[in-house]
This record gives C-alpha cells, structure tokens and sequence, in this order.
C-alpha cells in the first residue's frame, strides 16, 4: 500500500511538471515580436514616437511604426513600414554611437528627408537617448525641454 500511494504522489508531481512545462512554453511571445532582445547591429522593427508640448494643453504626439537600420559601420536609417499609414515622419539616415544603456543619433539635415515625402523633417529620431529596462522589447527614450522622443524596437529582422 505505501509502494502505491509513492508512485502516485510521484505521478501527481510528474503530471503538474508537465502541464508548467506546456504552460510556459506558451506564454511570453504576442504578435510584436519575441522576448529578451538584445541591442545589437542588424534591422529592427518598431515604433517611433516624439511628444511636443509634453504635458501642456498643446501636446501633439505622432507615431510611426518604422523599420530601423543599424549598421556595423555605426549608420542608422529610418523606413516607413508597409502597414504604417500615418507617414508623419520622414524617411533619414545618419550615424549613432551605443554604448551599454545610451544611444546617441545624429542626422546631418540633409539626410533628413531621404524620399521627398509629405512629412516633418523636424521630427527625425535625433538625440541622446537612455535605455529603458523592459522585458520584451529594446526602448530608448530621450527628453528634451518639453519635446519626448521613444524608439520602441519590437523585433530583430536580420
């Protein structure tokens, strides 16, 4: 009798480990991207969005889902994604600086509007930003005066 109440607490605890196991592999991943990304030269997928006025009556907020381009040779260029429809902010390339927990981006104006779209050159992801801890996604944030600008990178593409 003891031999059975072992082996069927022993299967009890065999049949939860199971079912944790199947239950963590589940979770974690949504339809941004996948979990823990590290910063690293390569393409991203991602939204861009700048605050002006940010906390005034005047704040204006615009938003892009964007296609990020980190290269080895420390170049960034920005892309409108095909399912962004909102194109406020300008196609552009220029050069950035990583190291550990800031990004610095820097783009030359003439490199600010690459396509001629309709759009607000003004608006480019220039500045100095900060890492933001998060648990799914890379997040740069950076403040200046009354203007916020965020780099949300949801998905390493290459």
């Amino acid at each position: 009798m003891h031999n059975i109440k072992k082996s069927g607490a022993i299967y009890l605890i065999a049949v939860i480990a199971f079912l944790m196991a199947i239950l963590s592999v589940g979770c974690g991943n949504d339809d941004k991207g996948t979990n823990s990304l590290t910063f690293s030269p390569g393409k991203f997928k991602g939204v861009y969005r700048i605050t002006l006025a940010s906390q005034t009556p005047d704040e204006v907020i615009y938003v892009n889902t964007m296609e990020f381009r980190f290269g080895d040779d420390d170049t960034i260029r920005t892309i409108y994604t095909d399912e962004d429809t909102n194109q406020y902010i300008c196609t552009a390339k220029g050069g950035y600086t990583y190291s550990g927990d800031s990004l610095k981006i820097v783009i030359p104006e003439i490199f600010r509007n690459l396509q001629a779209d309709i759009c607000n050159p003004d608006l480019c992801p220039e500045g100095k930003y900060m890492t933001l801890p998060d648990d799914h996604y890379i997040i740069f944030k950076a403040t200046n005066a009354d203007t916020v600008r965020r780099i949300e990178l949801w998905q390493k593409i290459s």
